[in-house]
């Protein structure tokens, strides 16, 4: 048995029930005296992810900066005592469901599956989701696993600093729908859909094709692989991997394989989501 592995799991879920006991009515403070950045940034969560995305706006503001708006899209699982908290916990911050936030002008294709209720309408809502993020300027999207650390003060150009372009988390493999690729060339440099970075409109036209051509037959990371294949169709930069981590080396240790100095952020997607909690 791996104690270790089992101990930092149980560790975690013990911090992460505590944590809902002591917010559960109202949630931190704004951490304040931070600077400002001329950006936005658009969370897409659920219910469940509540305390992760606490979290990660308080690291976003301590580490980074305090942006000119913070947009919090609901999975549709957000309920309106959960929205009326973060509307408000503080200014900055615009919390709704997606019903609300969608662009009339999504293709029919991806709106006859939003109120299918199971997983695949899942995914066409996320990726209409991706399709209507405000372009006004830079807009930084994240899921709400994503903390930020120190590193982000000398290392986070990308987001503190006015320098355009598209940049995107590369995924520790490829994750997403094989029918949607053609070929493996098309496989290489995987895109994980839990952090970008846009300053103009994705091409999303041989994505939307694939799409179509799926019919309602797509079970596994569709908006995943079509962001994959937009990315790289608008010629996107890849983030430091060094820098903005995502790997699962750490899956079964008890100890987190992570810098903070030297770490911008981490996507603590579900297999390692125990070392947020640990070190959180």
């Amino acid at each position: 048995m791996n104690i270790g592995f089992h101990a930092g799991r149980l560790l975690a879920r013990w911090k992460r029930t505590q944590w809902k006991k002591r917010y559960e009515k109202n949630f931190p403070p704004f951490p304040s005296n931070a600077e400002t950045i001329s950006k936005k940034f658009v969370y897409y969560t659920c219910e469940e992810h509540l305390p992760e995305l606490i979290l990660s706006i308080q690291s976003l503001i301590r580490y980074v900066g305090r942006p000119e708006k913070i947009l919090i899209i609901g999975d549709g699982s957000l309920s309106p005592q959960t929205l009326l908290r973060l509307n408000q916990w503080n200014p900055v911050i615009q919390a709704m469901n997606f019903s609300q936030f969608l662009k009339p002008e999504i293709p029919s294709i991806l709106q006859r599956h939003w109120n299918r209720g199971d997983l695949p309408g899942k995914m066409a809502i996320k990726l209409s989701v991706f399709m209507s993020l405000p372009l006004e300027g830079t807009t930084v999207f994240l899921d709400s696993d994503i903390i930020f650390y120190p590193g982000a003060r000398n290392h986070g150009f990308f987001i503190t600093e006015n320098r355009s372009g598209i940049f995107y988390l590369r995924d520790c493999g490829f994750s997403g729908e094989e029918r949607m690729i053609y070929n493996e060339f098309e496989k290489k440099n995987p895109v994980n859909s839990g952090f970008f970075v846009l300053d103009r409109p994705l091409d999303w036209d041989r994505a939307l094709k694939r799409f179509s051509e799926l019919g309602d037959t797509f079970v596994w990371f569709v908006d995943q692989t079509s962001l994959h294949l937009a990315m790289h169709d608008s010629h996107a930069e890849e983030l430091d991997p060094q820098r903005c981590v995502l790997h699962l080396r750490d899956q079964f240790q008890f100890r987190e394989d992570l810098i903070p100095e030297e770490t911008v952020f981490r996507h603590y997607v579900t297999p390692v989501r125990h070392h947020l909690w640990k070190r959180n």
